[in-house]
């Protein structure tokens, strides 16, 4: 595959109309009650295609849907948010996050309203029993079930697989809890349910397709404006080989520096080229409903420091950031930058004071942290949780939290050291891969530091993604294919 980035139309959209509504026939295709294992790429519009999901379904007679989200509160955030932007004006939809005491007159009031669809968003971790109690209890009382119920796992690969191992006694799995609450609504007369397990990464879901096997499987499309693994792949000078890995902490803070002054150099680069700034000043006339997305997509940047799971990590990483980022603030090495990179010195100083006024840093994980730079120094503010877009320059520190389902908006740089190495590394080798996406606005500004090892593993996934984009709609088809996905 040819790059032609520059070729291309610079404009933020997925997936079209019509694919959209094909995949979406689809899945209503047929009038008995399925699970259906629904394949999109990662980062590919996914929750857009739930999203309509959830809007087609009322024209189908169903009256409820079930979000089982992500297994963060930063993801179930993200989805919630989401929702409600686009329900906002559409008094034919409610989205609710929370079912408490509180909550549930609400949720039956609603219920006997004939024309009106609920949304409920539910988080996969441990606090999901209330929420099932409290929802089976709507459903079984207050709720006609033949009026339907679609049913959609988001990330269904995480938290919510029955594995072999788990399959005999589990019931204390968010999985089981799952399965046996639909279980608990199927065994209902004339019951009318669409189970959709929605995923980037099917391939431990075919491997271990048991006793809550599938019915069928549907590919969710992308259009050209994707950039995916092939893509990244194909350019050359997309990933920027580095001798190190997690093992090796020492290596940590020259590469830290190497990738914090590329972030520097791609972003001024991006925010400067006067193609954009002329981009810019019509986006913010554009009454496009796409536009406020790429005009933050020509206005911010985001660095991903993706390290691995442990807090002790982060933090030595953020300590090394500082001190870089201290030093790059330095009248010196802002005259280096500048002359090293052929730039405007006086541009570039603006852009300087910028980042100092609009530099946000976060810890993203369980004890979340932002910091800013003020009076020469960052200050600390606790239990901050990051959103994508809030300041103009982000920076992100993380493991787990980065490397599943979290939408960056407009990332440029990424370190990404640790790789996968289990049974199920081709899946979460792609959903570490948080710089894919409808990228192409922004994608010949971006890289990622990694090694030769981790790169290897990205040419490999490819001829499984290869296998997935051809027979994405054939069930029977992945199964075989089931033994093949190692990387």
């Amino acid at each position: 595959m040819i790059n032609k980035a520059e070729e291309r139309i610079l404009i933020f959209k997925e997936s079209n109309e019509e694919d959209k509504l094909e995949v979406i026939e689809n899945i209503f295709k047929n009038e008995k009650n399925e699970k259906i294992l629904c394949i999109g790429d990662v980062q590919s519009g996914k929750t857009s295609m739930m999203i309509q999901v959830i809007k087609s379904s009322i024209s189908k007679g169903y009256n409820a849907t079930i979000i089982f989200g992500g297994s963060t509160k930063i993801l179930i955030e993200q989805t919630t948010k989401r929702l409600k932007d686009e329900f906002y004006n559409n008094h034919s939809f409610r989205v609710y996050q929370v079912i408490n005491k509180e909550s549930i007159d609400e949720i039956d009031s609603d219920l006997r309203i004939n024309d009106l669809h609920l949304v409920f968003v539910l988080i996969k971790s441990k606090s999901i029993d209330e929420n099932l109690i409290n929802l089976l209890h709507i459903f079984c009382w207050h709720f006609t079930l033949q009026r339907g119920v679609i049913f959609m796992d988001d990330e269904c690969d995480s938290y919510s697989l029955v594995f072999e191992k788990e399959a005999e006694a589990s019931e204390k799995t968010i999985a089981n809890k799952i399965n046996n609450f639909y279980n608990s609504l199927k065994e209902k007369q004339n019951f009318r349910t669409k189970y959709l397990s929605i995923t980037a990464t099917p391939f431990d879901n075919i491997r271990f397709n048991g006793e809550n096997k599938y019915d069928r499987s549907v590919l969710l499309k992308t259009n050209k404006e994707y950039t995916g693994n092939e893509y990244f792949l194909d350019r050359n000078d997309f990933y920027l080989l580095i001798n190190s890995s997690y093992n090796n902490p020492d290596s940590w803070p020259d590469i830290i520096k190497k990738a914090f002054d590329r972030w520097i150099c791609d972003t001024f680069t991006l925010l400067s080229k006067p193609e954009n700034l002329q981009r810019v000043k019509h986006l913010e006339n554009s009454k496009d409903k796409y536009a406020k997305a790429e005009l933050e997509r020509l206005t911010h940047s985001e660095f991903v420091i993706n390290i691995n799971v442990k807090k002790p990590t982060h933090e030595k990483c953020r300590k090394i950031l500082f001190k870089v980022i201290a030093n790059s603030f330095s009248q010196a090495s802002i005259d280096k930058y500048a002359k090293e990179n052929n730039f405007s010195l006086q541009e570039f100083k603006k852009f300087f004071e910028k980042l100092r006024n609009h530099l946000c840093i976060y810890l993203v994980n369980s004890n979340p942290c932002r910091y800013t730079w003020e009076d020469n120094k960052f200050k600390e503010e606790k239990n901050i949780e990051y959103v994508s877009g809030e300041c103009i320059f982000q920076i992100l520190i993380g493991g787990n939290k980065i490397s599943r389902g979290l939408t960056i908006n407009n990332l440029i740089t990424e370190i990404m050291l640790s790789a996968p190495d289990s049974e199920s590394e081709c899946d979460t080798l792609l959903q570490k891969s948080r710089w894919f996406g409808y990228r192409m606005l922004t994608a010949n500004y971006m890289h990622v530091f990694t090694n030769e090892n981790i790169k290897e593993k990205y040419k490999k996934a490819q001829k499984c993604l290869n296998f997935i984009h051809e027979h994405g709609n054939d069930i029977e088809k992945l199964i075989a294919k089931k033994g093949d996905w190692k990387i």
